[in-house]
């Protein structure tokens, strides 16, 4: 009998710790970044890109405006080696090459609808998408995606240099690659704040405010995404951004050198010291817990929040 009991002791420990699993899993939130601004969110069943940009462009390529393209091959190795296997839609924050470059390919991979501006939808239809794939956001708009509750605001792209944005104006007609970078025209500009059931998200990756917004306050949201490059000063992004939305996590985007090859340990993009970004966080809110991206790997945001 005390073996019996044993037996049944271990059997019953058994099921709890698989069932524990098994719920931790269903709650869980990760993300994987290849680059850039390009993120991926999943839950158990369900997971959403952020601005498809795996082929980069060189300096070289963007100051002779030279023709580019998605580079297929590429594209299914790096999304291999980040363990990305389905997406239930693509959103894109603006049309600039480095955020819409691989939108395309991207999304015939996995056979998923892409949101975002006028922009983005003449650049799909130029290259192969179908008009019921492509969604035209409107500001404010909300899209339900399994677990995912994406509402869509009016974001506002920082100045490149002297208060100036380049490849501005919008993507009129269908846009097919092969393609000169310079037309490849930004478009509106969306910031998205994304609910699941077990917390939120605000991803913006822009460096400053957008002027279309009294405050941030609305945005309030667990986890931040946030751009860094351009930025006016990391104090400005505190009082400005981080103090409404009040997160308890903070991933810094926009910081490598998306003008090199996609790799597993890029280099900073110049002039964005994100060293400097790091040391003035951990000074002025050391409460908010800062996560430094790794290309292609998982990262449990919820799990690291229980370690704050």
């Amino acid at each position: 009998m005390a073996t019996d009991g044993l037996l049944y002791h271990n059997k019953a420990m058994k099921f709890l710790l698989i069932l524990l699993s098994s719920l931790s899993s269903a709650h869980a939130l990760e993300f994987n970044w290849l680059g850039t601004t390009n993120i991926t969110l999943k839950t158990a069943n369900h997971a959403i890109m952020f601005d498809p940009y795996i082929t980069h462009v060189s300096v070289w390529q963007l100051l002779t405006n030279a023709k580019v393209q998605s580079d297929v091959p590429l594209v299914k190795r790096w999304l291999a080696k980040a363990n990305i296997t389905k997406l239930d839609g693509i959103f894109v924050n603006h049309a600039h090459f480095d955020h819409i470059l691989d939108l395309a390919t991207v999304a015939k991979i996995f056979k998923a609808p892409a949101f975002g501006s006028h922009s983005m939808v003449q650049f799909g239809l130029g290259n192969g998408m179908r008009p019921e794939e492509l969604t035209q956001l409107k500001p404010q708009q909300t899209v339900q995606l399994g677990d995912f509750k994406i509402t869509a605001f009016r974001g506002e792209h920082t100045p490149h240099v002297f208060n100036t944005i380049f490849m501005d104006g919008k993507i009129e007609h269908p846009l097919s690659l092969p393609a000169g970078n310079w037309e490849l025209k930004k478009g509106d500009d969306f910031i998205f704040h994304v609910k699941t059931p077990k917390t939120s998200v605000f991803f913006h990756p822009f460096a400053w405010k957008s002027s279309h917004h009294k405050d941030y306050k609305k945005f309030k949201a667990d986890v931040l995404f946030l751009g860094i490059a351009t930025r006016k000063s990391t104090e400005d992004q505190i009082q400005t951004i981080i103090n409404d939305v009040e997160p308890k996590i903070i991933i810094p985007l926009h910081y490598d050198n998306f003008f090199e090859d996609l790799s597993d340990n890029p280099s900073t993009l110049p002039t964005t010291n994100p060293e400097e970004w790091f040391a003035s966080m951990k000074k002025l809110k050391p409460k908010i817990k800062l996560i430094r991206p790794t290309v292609a790997k998982w990262i449990n945001l919820l799990e690291t929040a229980k370690d704050r």
